[in-house]
Formats: structure tokens, sequence, C-alpha cells
């Protein structure tokens, strides 16, 4: 019996190394991956989030007596928990899309990459990245901008996306035929995600938060046309907060032995990281999250899509690659050590960039319309040699939004001009 705890000992003690030092393994060795299913949420959150839902009752959200999925707009209190962002003072809360900027910021941010060596943050009345406040009346032309932090714009309010398109849509206007004022309304947030896209084209409409869609007594929509940018580098793990939290499941923990190998690269690269790199490790450690995640991705846009039918309102998804999918070559001496020190595989990329595939795939199926920015931008990046994203987070550069923009101008001009 001895002899056998010895044995067992050793063996377990000898698989533990091999999984903290991946360098003592053979190269025909496999990497292990333990897939966690979906459990439960655990006891103490259990009795957390009774005790919070007790004290805050959330406010159910079914529009359509077809709407399935199970969502609810959340206090304050919950949603500090589940995002930490709205702990600072750089996150407030909203009840539909959960949490935005606040109000009336106006200051520069310090960026040696852009030509003038910082850009400026500056917000609305509304905690919206816009230089004015949005009227939405009958009169003029409302586009909306669903997106995260890419949209909202790691640049000058009028070098992202929204900045771009009011000034084009505005040069349209011009002429006989004009339809009245443009407002490009920016609801992108950094860290937001499916959820989040889709709470902002229901505050667009303008209908009461819970309330089943009136169709029949409904105004017409102040709505003109909606735009929801998906981000392929970390939508997919973002939607799975409040996804495992609907659903009283456990996450889980996410990166596991890799933590160890993240830690330093955290304090050099820790924008990138969130970029797409964590998402790539998580995907990795975790299979069957990725199931849930384009479940839940699919699932949201079935609705965004309902409230496009039924309110007669143009929509259009753009999906956005993440600067290592569409042009890696121009960012590999900035992560090439980084991608090696953590076992990144092609078999690792495809399990993320994958997800793009089957989401874009499903939206076809269902009769969405899609514009899938990869080969636009993966294209431009080969013929010119130019980033069109930042080198030192990844995020889209004024000239990535500058691509981007006039290619959803062209959907934007066929259906509205």
């Amino acid at each position: 019996m001895r002899l056998l705890l010895v044995i067992t000992t050793a063996a377990l003690t000898f698989g533990l190394a091999l999984l903290l030092f991946p360098e003592l393994r053979g190269t025909e060795t496999p990497r292990v991956i333990e897939v966690l299913e979906l459990r439960p949420e655990d006891a103490n959150f259990k009795i957390w989030r009774e005790h919070m839902e007790a004290q805050y009752p959330p406010i159910p959200i079914a529009p359509y007596a077809e709407s399935t999925m199970v969502r609810s707009s959340l206090a304050l209190e919950i949603l500090q928990k589940i995002y930490p962002p709205l702990r600072t003072t750089e996150q407030v809360w909203d009840a539909r899309v959960h949490f935005r900027r606040p109000s009336n910021l106006d200051r520069n941010v310090p960026w040696p990459e852009h030509p003038n060596g910082q850009w400026r943050l500056k917000t609305n009345s509304n905690g919206l990245r816009m230089d004015f406040d949005a009227s939405l009346r009958d009169e003029a032309l409302v586009v909306g901008i669903a997106g995260d932090s890419h949209f909202d714009g790691v640049c000058d309010n009028e070098d992202a996306l929204a900045g771009l398109l009011q000034k084009q849509l505005e040069k349209d206007q011009l002429g006989d035929g004009a339809r009245g004022p443009v407002e490009v309304v920016n609801m992108a947030n950094g860290g937001h995600s499916f959820y989040q896209y889709l709470g902002a084209m229901e505050s667009l409409l303008g209908e009461p938060l819970g309330a089943p869609a009136d169709l029949k007594s409904a105004a017409p929509s102040r709505l003109d046309a909606m735009v929801v940018c998906v981000y392929g580098g970390n939508d997919f793990s973002e939607v799975l907060k409040l996804a495992h939290y609907f659903g009283h499941s456990e996450r889980p923990l996410g990166w596991g032995i890799d933590n160890v190998r993240l830690a330093p690269w955290r304090k050099t690269h820790l924008p990138s990281l969130a970029q797409a790199v964590e998402s790539l490790v998580y995907f990795r450690n975790n299979p069957s999250e990725g199931k849930l995640a384009l479940d839940r991705a699919l699932e949201i846009s079935d609705e965004l899509l309902r409230h496009a039918r039924y309110r007669d309102v143009p929509l259009l998804f753009v999906y956005l690659p993440s600067a290592l999918e569409s042009e890696p070559e121009l960012h590999r001496d900035k992560h090439e050590q980084l991608l090696a020190d953590l076992d990144i595989s092609d078999a690792d990329k495809q399990g993320l960039f994958g997800l793009g595939d089957d989401y874009l795939r499903g939206l076809r199926e269902r009769g969405a319309e899609v514009l899938d920015l990869r080969p636009v931008l993966s294209e431009n990046s080969r013929a010119t040699g130019t980033p069109l994203y930042w080198i030192k987070d990844l995020h889209l550069n004024p000239k990535g939004h500058l691509a981007v923009a006039e290619k959803v101008r062209t959907w934007l001009r066929e259906k509205l001009l």
C-alpha cells in the first residue's frame, strides 16, 4: 500500500510539473486541455444573487411573443460584480446597455503613435463619444452605431467610424432630395458586446423598458438604420459574462495554468492581450465555452433582426477581425515572442477565428445583411503595408476607421439616400 501511495504521488507530481513547465514535455506529447462543461453557479454566488435580486429586482425584457432569450435590466449594485469598471469613475450605470462613459468628458489622451502625440476623449451630455447631443427629431436622418472600444474610438471623435459617417452623410445629403439633418448616434463603448448592442438598438427605438413591443400603436421608428459592429477579438468571450449570469451557470476560471505565463506579459502588453490573446487562451483551455458564446451571440442577433423586421429598420452586421487575424505580419515584432511563450498554435487561433466563421454563417442563414471586414482590411494592409490598427494596443487607428467607413457608407447610401 505504501509503495502504491509513493508511485501515485510521484506520478501526480510529474504530471503537475509537465503542466506548469511545458518545456519538460517531449515534442511528440500533445497538449492536454481540460474541457470544463457547464455547471450550476456555486452555492455562495447563488446566495449572493438571491439576496441582491430581492433587494434590486431585475426587470425582465421580452419585447416579442417569440422572444426566447432570457435577459433582464440589472441594477448597478448587481452589475458592479459582473463589470468591475462600474466600481470606478470611468463608467456609469445605464438601464439599457448596462454601462457607458460619464457625461461631458473632455480630456487629451497621450498617444505617441498619433501624429499629434495625443487624441481627444470627448463625450456629450449622454456619455456618448459624440461632439453633439442627438435630437432624434422626426425630420432627422438617424443612424445608430453599436460596438465596443474599437468604435467608441481610440482617436478623436471626428476620426472614428461614427464621426466619419456623420461628415460623409452630411455631404451626401447636399442637393436635391435631402431628407433633413443627419444624426449618426455613436452608442459604442469599451467593454460592450452582444447584449449591449441589443440594448443600444432598443434604446434608440425608444420602447419602454421591459414592456412588450406595442407594434399596433407604436409611433414610426426614430431610427432610420442600425449598424452593429461585432469585434471578433473578444466579443465572444465578453458575451459570456451575462450569458452565465442569466443562465445561472458557473463560468470556468479562464486561463488556468496559463495565468502564470500571462502575468509578466500583462505588465508590458496588457492592451493587446485584452484585444485577442486572452480570448485565444480562454477558448483553448475551455473549448465548450465557444459553443455557448456562439449560441448566445446568434440568439441575441435573432432579437436584433426581429426589431429590424418589425420596426422596418435596415440593419447591417459589421464583423471586425483582430489585428492578429487581419494583419499579423505588421504586428509580428511586438507579438511573436508573446504568442510563442503562450504556445499559441495555428489551431488555437482557429479556435477563436473559427467562431467568427460560424457566426457569420449563422447570420447569413438568417438572411441578415453582413459586412465581413476580414478580406477588406487584409487586402488593404497587404497592398499598402500600412497598419490599420495601432501597434501599441491593436485598436483600429484613424486609417482603419476610414477603411471601415467607406464600406458602411456605401451600404447606407443604398438603404437611405
